[in-house]
């Protein structure tokens, strides 16, 4: 069950929910509901389209178990998505106008990233363009549970969305360190492909230590709670799961779905040690 939901995306869809959460608890505001729901549904939608979409030659072959799960319920995912975006929509309704570009910015960021934009290509097949693309829009759901749940963007959430950016920047360049010979055949030019395997796991455990550093600067001059450097608890986690996958590349689907669960662990850790 654990691997259905992990392949499903619904660990990557809880780990959103919690970057709302985490933004509320932060601010010492109730975490907004419809940001949550909105968060959940656009996240859960929009890796699972892109899973549905990618024709690419590569495609399933760093990931089996959840290339094989989507063959075999197709039918069933491409309703879960359809019933994703209506939600996801009935949310930005009611959410105003502000509101709506907030929920919308993840999807459409998602969307604009996976469809062909021009002369057949992708956002996607920007050389370098994933690096910084992915990590901005994940930061969108800072910006979505402040506007939704009426939180002011004081020094906690900018230090929240330094340290948030940097963990998405090492997250989606470890996936670029498991498929990197996939991607270096298909012509696929990602940062991890220009620098090499091992100049890039350099660059990620550097992020690493520079995220955690962000934590603990931010902490000892007061910018934000001392508990907040709780949060590099999981971020050695993800580490960990880095670590594992750096090693052995060919046999990394299990720690690279594991990764997910940094974020997801975000939330519960501020609510335990925060005041």
């Amino acid at each position: 069950m654990l691997r259905a939901a992990m392949s499903a995306n619904l660990v990557i869809a809880a780990a959103a929910v919690s970057v709302v959460a985490s933004t509320a608890l932060l601010a010492d505001r109730p975490v907004p509901m419809g940001a949550s729901v909105a968060a959940f549904t656009s996240a859960f939608a929009v890796y699972n389209f892109d899973r549905l979409a990618d024709k690419t030659v590569n495609d399933g072959s760093s990931s089996p178990q959840r290339a094989a799960l989507l063959r075999r319920f197709r039918a069933a995912v491409v309703a879960a998505v359809w019933v994703a975006c209506l939600v996801m929509f009935g949310v930005a309704i009611s959410a105003g106008f502000v509101g709506a570009l907030w929920v919308l910015a993840f999807p459409l960021g998602g969307l604009l990233y996976v469809v062909p934009l021009f002369a057949g290509k992708r956002l996607k097949d920007i050389p370098y363009l994933k690096s910084l693309y992915v990590p901005v829009c994940w930061c969108t759901f800072v910006g979505q549970a402040a506007s939704l749940g009426s939180i002011e963007f004081g020094a906690e959430l900018a230090v929240f969305t330094a340290f948030f950016f940097l963990r998405a920047f090492a997250s989606a360049a470890v996936g670029d360190i498991r498929d990197v010979e996939a991607d270096r055949a298909a012509g696929v030019q990602t940062l991890i492909v220009a620098l090499g395997r091992d100049r890039g796991a350099h660059l990620i455990a550097a992020v690493h230590a520079a995220s955690i550093s962000v934590l603990v600067v931010a902490a000892s001059l007061s910018l934000v709670p001392a508990g907040t450097t709780a949060l590099a608890i999981p971020a050695m986690f993800g580490y960990a799961c880095f670590c594992r996958i750096a090693a052995r590349p060919e046999r990394s689907e299990f720690s690279h779905d594991l990764y997910d669960f940094e974020v997801v662990a975000y939330a519960p850790m501020l609510w335990l040690m925060l005041p």
